[in-house]
């Protein structure tokens, strides 16, 4: 049996996980929610024997610190595998760049963007983390996976040109960081951490002007770049590379095909 603990599984990326890990009955996997009953998909899945939907906000460290002492109590104490889909990105000062970011009309949003982006997608990570580090001590795969975006990585910003998304994509970039760090400490204690980009995925609408804009800054770096990938897709291959995770990627972030090529 392989254990698995799921944030944001309520949808998307998330969700898609907690699908597929789901298909093999020998795992038991642990889907993490703010709200259980936000989801009729998730509810669907959770009628499957090895599927446990648990409260925890990654925003409420005392939550994430209840939902892993259930886990615990499921699991005789381990957890071989916890994977952080979960993340703050609203379209709300996502277009802007960052000269932009300082206009009376934009400061408000963009202080309120980043603080959010900031509190969930890195200050949740650590307290998911640390929630659940004991846990991953005791389990047998010992593997902890955040999910990142190329968006944070310097090299693909600066080559894409894709000068918006500032909060999220900054916010990622201190994930990155702080991934480092853990891959630092924990290495001794055989202890993967690592973070992957899922590739451009499908999970919510877009305009088409956007779409298009979006795919022609994305061929400079890969010419054979033709739209986004189902989640489906997406989960496939990160669950590949999560089967076979290295320390030669401990500590950093890498993309769904256990390399940098991003798409």
């Amino acid at each position: 049996m392989t254990s698995y603990a799921i944030t944001g599984a309520s949808r998307g990326i998330g969700l898609e996980f907690v699908r597929q890990v789901a298909q093999d009955p020998a795992n038991k996997v642990f889907a993490i929610v703010r709200d259980t009953a936000s989801s009729a998909a998730l509810s669907e899945l959770a009628t499957r024997p090895n599927v446990h939907v648990i409260p925890g906000d990654l925003d409420d460290l005392a939550s994430l610190q209840k939902a892993a002492g259930t886990v615990a109590s499921e699991t005789g104490g381990g957890l071989d595998v916890l994977i952080n889909p979960a993340a703050f990105l609203v379209a709300t000062a996502a277009d802007l760049q960052p000269s932009q970011l300082t206009a009376s009309e934009n400061l408000d949003v963009f202080r309120e963007m980043f603080d959010k982006s900031v509190k969930t997608n890195v200050f949740g990570a650590i307290y998911l983390t640390n929630s659940f580090l004991p846990l991953i001590e005791k389990g047998t795969q010992k593997k902890i996976v955040h999910i990142s975006t190329a968006m944070a990585d310097t090299d693909f910003v600066l080559e894409s040109g894709v000068a918006n998304a500032v909060p999220y994509s900054a916010s990622k970039a201190m994930l990155n960081g702080v991934v480092a760090k853990y891959g630092a400490e924990l290495r001794p204690k055989d202890i993967h951490v690592v973070a992957l980009s899922p590739g451009w995925v499908d999970t919510s609408p877009m305009p088409k002007e956007a779409l298009d804009w979006l795919t022609s800054m994305f061929r400079k770096v890969d010419p054979r770049v033709n739209g986004r990938v189902s989640a489906e897709d997406s989960v496939q291959a990160l669950l590949k590379t999560i089967s076979k995770l290295t320390w030669d990627m401990q500590g950093k972030m890498v993309s769904q095909n256990g390399n940098r090529n991003w798409f």
